[in-house]
Parts: structure tokens; C-alpha cells; sequence
């Protein structure tokens, strides 16, 4: 399935996400996914490219929580359940039409989710959620971010904007995005494994990448007070603009 060339291409994405993940806190998923469609080949490449991410990702935020030397934030996590259980419901759904659509609409999709993730970047600084409208945006932010992973494997710009409006410390916020990826990617995992869309070779090399993951995350962490935020984050913000018109572009065109 992967060539030599391709697989240490794969390693270096993986290695880069991580790295992404351990300085902000996310962004494997918006990074890997993308890219991985990109230098996987075959009709089933964009499937194959959410799989393999979603595995990953699963594996890493559980290492990391399990893993965690701070505080814990579980009365956080109760105050979201409505957000949790309908983000299940919604993965169940997407994971259906993951199998049911195109790979081109796969691709297109997640090439314009990645464009809105970045050019709503600015606006979602400003998001503020209000006491009281909780109990009705925790659901359909649930709801939303659940069928976006399951028919694309990015749930993150719902959740990370839903847990920013809530104004978490930063650790809080690491934590508890952390725990939501563990559960969302548990979830996508049981249910493509119930749709047939693994296959062995897949879900093996698929555990190779924990590997240039768990490092990258660990080289982000330690250097993270190091370098402007400001600058890490447009820099990833350009790099993923042009990952997501070249997917949106290779859909069209293809």
C-alpha cells in the first residue's frame, strides 16, 4: 500500500502533526488528515487517509491522559455530557455516510472544512458563550462536530471553539480536549471497524505512526515556551489553507 518513500513521507507528517499538537494542543487531526489524502494513492486514499489518522489520534490522546502529571478537570467533563452523547450520535450517522459517499466528495469535503478552519480562525477568537445557552449549544455543538468526524475525521474546529468560549485555563483546556478526542476517536474506531473499512495492512502500519507521533508531541510540549504562538500558529494557519485548496482543487479537477 505505501512505498518506502511514501511511508518516511508519512512518518514526517505524523512527526510535524504531533509537533503541532504538543505546541498548541491540537491540529494532528487537521494536519495528518489532509496531508495523508494527499500522498496516498488509490480510489480509497481519502477513507484510507481518515483511518489511519483517526487510529492514531486515538492511540496518542490516550497516552498522553493516561500519561497526565497535572490536575484533572472530570467536573469539566460532566458539565459537557450533553455535548459528548451527542457527538456519538452524531459519529454514528457520519461514519454511514462515509461509506455511502464518493472518495471525491470525501476529499472536497475535508479540503473545504480545512478552508473554513482557517478563515474563521480570527473570528472564532472572538466567540463567547453565554451562561444560560449552554444546555442548547452543547448538543448542536455535539451534534455538528460528531457527523463532521465521522464522515471526515475533523471534529476539532467545533470543539475547540465550543471549549474556548468556555474560557478554560490553558491546561484545562489541553485536558479536556484531550479526553473528547479520546471518545470521539474511540467511537469513529468501533464504527468503521463495524462498516468493513479496515483492512490489516491499514490498521498495522497505522500503529507504526504512534511512533513519529508521541515524539513530535513530546519535541512541541517541551519547546512550546519557546517560540511565538503567534507565528507557530499562522504559519500553521498558511500551511493548511494550501493543503485545503489543493484538496479542494484535486476533487474538482479529478
Amino acid at each position: 500500500m505505501l512505498t518506502l518513500t511514501t511511508y518516511l513521507l508519512a512518518c514526517a507528517v505524523f512527526l510535524g502533526a504531533g509537533f503541532a499538537k504538543g505546541v498548541i494542543g491540537f491540529g494532528l487531526n487537521f494536519i495528518a488528515i489532509p496531508t495523508m489524502v494527499l500522498i496516498l494513492s488509490g480510489e480509497t486514499a481519502a477513507r484510507d487517509g481518515i483511518v489511519m489518522v483517526t487510529i492514531v489520534n486515538f492511540l496518542n490522546n490516550f497516552l498522553l491522559v493516561a500519561g497526565w502529571s497535572g490536575p484533572t478537570t472530570w467536573p469539566q467533563i460532566r458539565r459537557i455530557r450533553p455535548l459528548i452523547i451527542a457527538g456519538i450520535i452524531g459519529i454514528l450517522a457520519g461514519s454511514t455516510l462515509l461509506v455511502l459517499l464518493n472518495p471525491r466528495v470525501v476529499t472536497l469535503i475535508i479540503g473545504l472544512l480545512t478552508i473554513m478552519f482557517v478563515l474563521t480562525a480570527k473570528a472564532r477568537q472572538n466567540w463567547r458563550l453565554t451562561p444560560g445557552r449552554d444546555k442548547i449549544v452543547a448538543p448542536l455543538a455535539g451534534l455538528t462536530s460528531g457527523m463532521m468526524a465521522g464522515v471526515s475525521g475533523i471534529a476539532t474546529p467545533i470543539l475547540v471553539a465550543y471549549l474556548y468560549n468556555l474560557k478554560l485555563a490553558r491546561r484545562d483546556f489541553v485536558y479536556t480536549l484531550s479526553v473528547l478526542f479520546i471518545i470521539y476517536s474511540l467511537v469513529q474506531v468501533i464504527s468503521y471497524g463495524v462498516l468493513g473499512l479496515y483492512r490489516l495492512e491499514t490498521v498495522l502500519i497505522s500503529l507504526t505512526f504512534v511512533v513519529p507521533v508521541m515524539i513530535g508531541t513530546w519535541l512541541g510540549g517541551r519547546i512550546q515556551s519557546k517560540i511565538s504562538q503567534v507565528l507557530f500558529n499562522r504559519l500553521v494557519l498558511i500551511s493548511l489553507l494550501i493543503l485545503g485548496l489543493d484538496l479542494v482543487r484535486r476533487a474538482v479537477l479529478a
